[in-house]
């Protein structure tokens, strides 16, 4: 759908000046979508990263195969506060570095077309 909206002028230009469909892609349409790409990346790993429910009832009774937020839930009924909120600054740290890295081509997206 956001390929869609580029500018034909752009893939016409490309093929003017000989450039192949793979070349249109990786050159031309794929630089111009790193900011769609890292907004969906972060969305999809913080969805998978927290996918509480699913975890949740698919392997309850398996302490082996518990996800992160499974095992934090559990922590929660039989440790005291301190280290639950220990454990939840500890567990935020992927997520961190994650949103850090998506940041940075983020605000290549929208803060360096603002200058051309």
């Amino acid at each position: 759908m956001f390929f869609d909206g580029l500018p034909q002028e752009l893939y016409e230009a490309a093929q003017i000046d000989g450039a192949s469909e793979m070349t249109i892609f990786l050159r031309m349409a794929l630089p111009l979508t790193k900011l769609i790409i890292a907004i969906i990346a972060l969305g999809a790993f913080t969805y998978a990263y927290s996918a509480f429910m699913f975890a949740f009832l698919t392997c309850c009774q398996y302490p082996d195969m518990w996800a992160l937020m499974v095992f934090l839930y559990e922590f929660q009924q039989n440790y005291p506060n301190y280290l639950v909120m220990a454990s939840l600054v500890v567990s935020a740290i992927p997520t961190l570095l994650v949103f850090i890295f998506c940041q940075n081509i983020m605000l290549r997206g929208i803060v360096v077309p603002l200058f051309k």
